[in-house]
Formats: structure tokens, C-alpha cells, sequence
């Protein structure tokens, strides 16, 4: 199964959080919002901030990733 973005952009990402094997989106902790990616729209459909393109993610922001103790 295809993953639905890029994860070797997501290694760049500040947003990003690698793990040893795999790369998770950590926007809902890294945000002051505390928004997470999956959202409800007005309607009750479940919306992406990220978008759907697979080598473009609206929320990319390059840089280096946190550590777990920085948040």
C-alpha cells in the first residue's frame, strides 16, 4: 500500500517525527493551535489540511525536526 505522502520529503519536514523503521506527521503537537491534520468541515466531511497531492503537503515546512523533549 502506498503511503498517501512523500515520507522522504516528511524526513525534512519540522513537522515530521521519524521513528527508527517509519515517519508519522506530528502537526497536532508542534502547532500552538493543537490542530490536527484530519478535521470536520462545516458539512461533516472529513477534510486534510495536508491536501492530497503526494509530493505536495500544504503544511511542509522544511527544517529540522524536534526532538520529543523540545515540544
Amino acid at each position: 500500500m502506498k503511503s498517501k505522502f512523500n515520507k522522504t520529503k516528511c524526513r525534512k519536514c519540522i513537522y515530521g517525527n521519524t521513528h527508527s523503521i517509519s515517519v508519522v506527521c506530528s502537526y497536532a503537537t508542534r502547532n500552538k493551535e493543537l490542530q490536527t491534520c484530519l478535521y470536520r468541515d462545516d458539512n461533516g466531511k472529513i477534510r486534510d489540511r495536508r491536501g492530497d497531492d503526494y509530493n505536495g503537503c500544504l503544511l511542509f515546512r522544511e527544517g529540522k525536526q524536534a526532538k520529543s523533549y523540545e515540544w
